[in-house]
């Protein structure tokens, strides 16, 4: 689910699978609803709108002692993420999520070699999609283990991927040195300029 801000200004749709939906509609232009707070509404609508479709009866969200958000009380798994304009939000109730969307930037490539092992870095070179997409993966994969505290270079690895088109799958290992202890199937959406990943 995702909302978008339109050139209005406002938060006004939720996109469920390939459906719309109208909502609530947040005035974004508002100096006195500060960015955080705009957030936190965007993605309590999307939550109250997921649990609904999901059978859950929505009450609250909180955030763990690392900053993971959960619901109140806990019947289901979530994850959040936002990027300037866009929100999103998954929920499972029978294992782990990871979602996360972010901006395609050039900035991302001034920090690649940060999060990308040698081999990720020969496979992304400098395509800001590809990179952007890497960097969501790992993102997402380090929300659903957040726990354990993942290195994004050396814990994380993606397996190589095409991303020619608006949408790609991926496989994403967890390592302990050597050892692959996890292996998470992830999707990448292209959305204008923003990329989305999410375990599936």
């Amino acid at each position: 689910m995702l909302i978008p801000a339109g050139e209005s200004g406002q938060l006004k749709k939720i996109w469920r699978s390939s459906s719309k939906c109208t909502s609530r509609k947040i005035n974004a232009r508002n100096p006195g609803v500060k960015k955080e707070k705009k957030e936190w509404l965007a993605t309590r609508i999307l939550l109250e709108k997921l649990c609904t479709f999901s059978g859950i009866q929505f009450h609250d969200v909180h955030k763990d002692a690392l900053g993971k958000p959960f619901l109140v009380p806990y019947n289901a798994e979530i994850s959040l993420s936002h990027s300037k304009s866009m929100c999103c939000a998954i929920l499972n109730k029978s294992g782990k999520v990871g979602i996360d969307i972010e901006l395609s930037s050039e900035k991302i490539i001034r920090v690649k070699d940060k999060f990308l092992s040698e081999t990720e870095l020969a496979e992304a070179g400098d395509n800001l999609d590809v990179l952007s997409a890497y960097w969501c993966v790992k993102e997402a994969v380090y929300k659903m283990f957040s726990d354990l505290k993942l290195n994004f270079k050396e814990s994380i690895r993606i397996k190589p991927f095409g991303f020619s088109d608006k949408v790609a799958h991926c496989l994403c290992e967890i390592k302990s040195g050597d050892v692959v202890v996890n292996t998470i199937p992830m999707k990448i959406s292209r959305i204008g300029n923003y990329i989305l990943a999410f375990n599936y």
